[in-house]
């Protein structure tokens, strides 16, 4: 059985991020993800925080 992945780390969302750079990802791809993989409020902030800056909406 393939349990679902999680973000649980700072570290492990700015490793998730930049795959999403690299692949395009958008702003509302990232606020799919963070509801989704990041349950930590601490965590899902700073992820958010990064795609603002770092993706297109």
């Amino acid at each position: 059985m393939i349990e679902k992945f999680e973000i649980h780390s700072c570290e492990i969302a700015d490793e998730f991020m930049a795959s999403m750079v690299a692949n395009g990802g958008r702003l509302a791809d990232a606020s799919f993800h963070a509801a989704d993989k990041i349950h930590d409020p601490h965590v899902r902030d700073y992820f958010l925080d990064r795609a603002r800056h770092l993706l297109q909406a």
